[in-house]
């Protein structure tokens, strides 16, 4: 249990920190409102099938746990 809460922090804690030196280097700024906007259409199709890979994973790994 503790190794799953070391992974999930750090891996938080990159995304955390690559997000925030993306928007710095290349003056991204944050849009209005809550819902996320894609950039294009193949960005929005990258994304939805990336979820449904994971998804699909998680069903026929049948809940075993990969990291013990």
């Amino acid at each position: 249990m503790v190794t799953l809460i070391v992974v999930l922090s750090v891996a938080i804690l990159y995304l955390g920190i690559t997000t925030w030196s993306l928007k710095t280097k290349f003056t991204i700024t944050e849009r209005e409102g809550l819902r996320y906007h894609h950039v294009n259409g193949t960005h929005k199709l990258l994304e939805y099938g990336t979820f449904c890979f994971f998804i699909i994973m998680i069903i026929l790994s049948k809940g075993q746990n990969v990291l013990d």
